[in-house]
């Protein structure tokens, strides 16, 4: 999957010129980087074996709440 999308990307920054400018990709790290930091808290509950419905609500909750 990685290989794949080392691919997709390398094609798409041949094909435009603008798609690996420090602009761009500054933009898009901001907007990963919240996911991620969901995606690590939720691995760590997943993890320490404490899942349940109110992890996943607060993890939803707290991306929209981003997200607005």
């Amino acid at each position: 999957m990685l290989f794949v999308l080392v691919v997709l990307g390398a094609s798409i920054a041949s094909a435009n010129s603008v798609f690996i400018s420090t602009t761009n990709l500054t933009n898009l790290l901001d907007q990963v980087v919240v996911y991620a930091l969901l995606a690590i808290g939720e691995l760590y509950v997943i993890v320490a074996g404490d899942i349940d419905l109110s992890n996943a609500s607060v993890v939803a909750a707290s991306g929209t709440s981003y997200a607005a």
